[in-house]
């Protein structure tokens, strides 16, 4: 399984796999879980993204981990993080109509 543990503060906007719109995930708190992204050789890639939306400014952290039932003598290199600054967040946009 991979799972993103997005920062408080984030919304999920989507997610995609390859680069087209994906469903194949379920979302408990703020992870984003993928159970089923098939299996994976020795150097393999598989893309996924997930885009979420900052509902604040701030210095968030997001943090990736992949897991699995199989033997992995470098599980090291099973998750990743990084940090990302909002300097501020855009107001919703409004749009008056005159009826």
């Amino acid at each position: 399984a991979v799972t993103n543990r997005l920062p408080t503060g984030f919304a999920l906007a989507s997610v995609l796999r390859g680069g087209v719109a994906y469903t194949g995930f379920r979302v408990i708190g703020n992870s984003v879980i993928f159970t089923n992204l098939g299996n994976l050789g020795n150097g393999s890639v598989e893309l996924v993204s997930v885009v979420a939306r900052p509902l604040a400014g701030g210095i968030f952290t997001n943090t990736v981990s992949a897991g699995s039932t199989l033997v992995d003598p470098l599980k090291a290199n099973n998750s990743a993080s990084t940090k990302t600054e909002v300097f501020s967040v855009a107001p919703p946009a409004i749009t008056l109509s005159q009826v």
